[in-house]
């Protein structure tokens, strides 16, 4: 074969290759970025799954010292929960919004909020959101509402009014103060950008 017709045969099979190359990079940047970012929500996930189920044990427990606003076995509670890795503060209030145990730090006045929870709490009523410190420190901060259950209970249930049996007691739920949680996001960060830099390398 000439010269003249390597080259064309060349000419060629660049044509056919350069794309083909071009688009196999392009796929796996846009795979590895969707991985990335499943990566990064499941990370979350399992951040938020860890808050709601220890700021719900807290909320419990927390019932009969805000009931009778005993201070001193709310912060029994809080110090065994500053215990666990991540816990950045925790504060619990009684209905007028008066706290009466806490842990750790928070301003609400000088945080932002950056994100929305990614998975749906597993109380309705608990909420919560990300929010940027002014450290630039992300935090997920949760809010639980703390019940007591009542039952009023009639004259006719007591069998003092012609009945001598009782059909149960109605059961009224009634919000008595909240638990408000926050958990560092920075080690959950750290391990997505291991995550981006291993799909870098890869």
């Amino acid at each position: 074969m000439s010269l003249f017709g390597r080259i064309i045969s060349f000419n060629l099979r660049t044509k056919f290759i350069v794309p083909i190359a071009t688009m196999m990079v392009v796929g796996m940047v846009v795979v590895s970025t969707y991985l990335i970012k499943r990566q990064s929500e499941g990370y979350l996930r399992e951040l938020e799954t860890s808050g709601y189920t220890m700021i719900q044990m807290v909320a419990i427990n927390s019932e009969s010292g805000v009931l009778f606003e005993s201070r001193y076995e709310l912060k029994e509670i809080l110090t065994v929960l500053s215990r666990f890795d991540g816990v950045e503060f925790a504060i619990i209030r009684n209905r007028e919004g008066d706290i009466l145990a806490q842990t750790g730090v928070y301003d609400p006045d000088t945080n932002t909020v950056v994100r929305d929870l990614i998975s749906k709490p597993l109380d309705p009523q608990t909420t919560g959101h990300y929010y940027r410190d002014p450290v630039t420190q992300e935090v997920l901060v949760l809010t639980a509402p703390v019940v007591t259950h009542k039952r009023n209970i009639s004259r006719e249930q007591l069998g003092m009014g012609g009945f001598s049996g009782s059909t149960g007691a109605h059961e009224v739920v009634e919000q008595i103060g909240t638990v408000q949680l926050g958990l560092a996001v920075q080690p959950m960060i750290e391990k997505i950008e291991e995550a981006k830099a291993l799909a870098i390398l890869l």
